[in-house]
């Protein structure tokens, strides 16, 4: 079965949401127990 360009761009959308779901909470629940502490403000500026 063919998918359309409009169902294309929909899985494309969604694959960058989840995406970006997965590296937030990788971020708050992962990198704690690596040493890792960031902040949501915290931008692109880099830690001291």
């Amino acid at each position: 079965m063919k998918q359309s360009r409009r169902m294309s761009l929909v899985e494309s959308i969604a694959n960058v949401v989840v995406g970006y779901g997965v590296a937030v909470v990788t971020q708050i629940l992962i990198f704690p127990v690596f040493g890792r502490h960031t902040t949501h403000d915290a931008g692109a500026e880099p830690q001291k």
